[in-house]
């Protein structure tokens, strides 16, 4: 490496960690930063409340925790979901990430003090992203354009600045094949140890990377098959390290009687919410199929599968068309919200705005790997890197379709992208403009097939998709715990001028009532306090968001209701009365007649 590339590549690191502390900033300021408190319905909660009980003692996950989400208790009492997966002493998902989070809170760190850890850790993202492009193209250009893309792209920054253990899954899979590339170029077969090491390591971590391991054992066959001795050697030490690597998790179940490679139960699961023939797998969905096939399975992911594929009953066309759906979710720029929602995370941290996303990358990736195979540039080293797409692209297809889990296929696209801009710039550059015309017009092809061709409408015509309003719910939950009215109020008008921009009239209609209904309780607060400016400031917006709302029969009735309350019986009196003469049908007249007559009574 040259010391101009050195001192480029520094840049780059040091623009990402500018990049996490300024994203860091925003998000340690807004409520963003705590859901993992509040959102008891996320996976964010789950990984907070499995450190709770590592911390308490349970190091070795003998009363293994489990989940008791709302939608798990309505579909099945916890003695069903014990016998569906198998063997309930399993863990819930990969052990690795939540006992990082127990080991940083036993050492003293915060939840904040975890997120700020994990956005340091993320900055090394670049740094794994150069070496692994370096050693398959073996040039620092485009290895210096790809750590510029792993250090600014957006849904990775997200995450990284979230509960969730996705972001490690490029950072984990980067290090793998670049240790891959490294051994297969050494004389030392000794070397293929360390990748097996890693690679056991991250399937404790990112358990996808499971299908990417038979792949490796091929190219590991195939890039030996000169000398059946060194085959051995490196087949040896790739699997001790393998073994090693994933030693902790198998001695803890050879301990407790689980079956020994046993890594999570979420796997059935997440196979029927994919191909079952009721299922609609573009976010996560509860399909009507589920419970029985989870009966039949009993913690099996291949009879999940099997029985799976048998809901469409010979149906291939059908299942054709769900795999068609699910691909295009996959490559559709928008990035499907669970737990976290893109849109909304850049409304918190409003430098995500100016990142590129999924929507930049596939593109340039897809490029990249035209331009790398028509260059005949087609060696081991891209041999390796197409068998782990390929693995990361099957895994992501039989799973729910979601943004956050096309972090796992990222380490390969940053590559690739990196190389198809270094391609396209320096033939520009060298006024190369014929050469670059063609890869010009390709990637122009497939923007518009990813941008409009493809991409699901279903998706956009969401509500719930496009404003995740669970995100807002609970800042706003955060914000009034906080003692922060103000902020909560803010978070409700943020969701109704986004839900009215995009003509969602339900969802803006939502937001002005529960905004009022957080007035409503700062109202009442500040009236205690003797706060009369702030008591007359939320009677006069409460009154007002009745203009915006699409049904404003309940108006007199509730502001009536509201100034009985605290006291002001004129006031009641006036709107009560309006009430009734508008709408006496409404059941709620009884009510407001009982408070007319408390109000006459001497």
């Amino acid at each position: 490496m040259s010391t101009r590339t050195l001192k480029i590549l520094i840049l780059i690191i040091l623009v990402g960690l500018v990049i996490r502390a300024v994203h860091f900033s925003a998000i340690s300021q807004a409520a963003f930063i705590e859901f993992p408190l509040f959102a008891s319905e996320m996976d964010m909660h789950g990984y907070w409340e499995w450190s709770d009980s590592i911390i308490a003692g349970d190091w070795l996950g003998k009363d293994t925790w489990h989940p008791e989400f709302e939608w798990m208790a309505q579909l099945a009492s916890p003695e069903e979901w014990s016998r569906w997966w198998g063997d309930p002493r399993v863990f819930q998902q990969e052990p690795v990430y939540p006992y990082l989070i127990a080991l940083g809170r036993t050492i003293g760190l915060s939840l904040t003090g975890i997120i700020l850890l994990q956005l340091l850790l993320g900055a090394l993202q670049p740094l794994a992203t150069f070496f692994l492009t370096r050693l398959v193209f073996r040039e620092d250009g485009p290895a210096l354009v790809s750590a510029l893309f792993a250090a600014t792209y957006g849904p990775l920054l997200l995450n990284q600045g979230a509960l969730l253990r996705d972001w490690t899954a490029p950072l984990l899979a980067s290090i793998v094949l670049a240790m891959l590339l490294r051994a297969q170029a050494s004389s030392r077969g000794g070397q293929w140890f360390w990748p097996g090491l890693v690679l056991g390591f991250t399937l404790m971590t990112y358990s996808t990377i499971l299908l990417f391991l038979p792949a490796m054992l091929l190219w590991l066959v195939w890039v030996s098959r000169n000398s059946l001795r060194q085959m051995s050697i490196r087949m040896g030490a790739a699997t001790a390290g393998l073994v090693i690597g994933f030693m902790p998790l198998l001695a803890r179940n050879l301990y407790l009687g689980v079956s020994p490679f046993s890594i999570s139960n979420r796997l059935p699961e997440g196979i029927v919410s994919g191909i079952a023939a009721d299922s609609n797998p573009l976010g996560m969905t509860i399909t009507q199929s589920l419970p029985g096939i989870l009966e039949k399975s009993q913690g099996s992911a291949a009879i999940a599968a099997i029985e799976s594929v048998r809901t469409f009953d010979g149906d291939w066309l059908g299942f054709g068309s769900l795999m068609w759906e699910k691909f295009r979710g996959l490559v559709d720029p928008f990035e499907i919200p669970n737990n976290l929602s893109y849109l909304y995370g850049q409304e918190v941290s409003p430098i995500m705005t100016f990142m590129p996303d999924f929507g930049w990358l596939l593109p340039l990736g897809i490029l990249g790997v035209v331009l790398a195979l028509k260059r005949g540039n087609a060696g081991s080293a891209h041999g390796l890197m197409l068998l782990f797409g390929a693995s990361m692209l099957l895994a992501l297809m039989i799973n729910l379709v979601l943004g956050r889990y096309r972090l796992a296929i990222s380490a390969f696209f940053f590559v690739y992208a990196g190389w198809a801009v270094w391609q396209i710039w320096s033939w520009v550059i060298a006024r190369r403009f014929r050469q670059a015309a063609a890869p010009g017009v390709v990637l122009a092809g497939i923007i518009v097939t990813q941008q409009i061709a493809i991409p699901v409408q279903a998706l956009r015509e969401s509500a719930f998709f496009m404003l995740h309003p669970p995100s807002y719910f609970t800042a706003s939950s955060i914000y009034m715990a906080r003692g922060r009215p103000d902020q909560a109020v803010a978070e409700w008008k943020r969701m109704q001028l986004r839900a009215s921009k995009l003509h969602f009239e339900s969802a803006a209609d939502a937001a002005v009532e529960q905004e009022q209904s957080v007035r409503l309780q700062w109202l009442f607060g500040a009236f205690e306090l003797g706060r009369k400016d702030l008591v007359d400031l939320n009677l006069s917006e409460i009154d007002r968001l009745f203009d915006l709302r699409r049904d404003s029969s309940m108006r007199d009735y509730a502001m009536g209701v509201t100034y009985f309350r605290i006291g002001r019986a004129a006031e009641a009196r006036s709107r009560l009365q309006r009430f009734l003469r508008e709408y006496p049908q409404l059941k709620e007249a009884e009510q407001a007649t009982a408070i007319i007559g408390m109000l006459d009574e001497p």
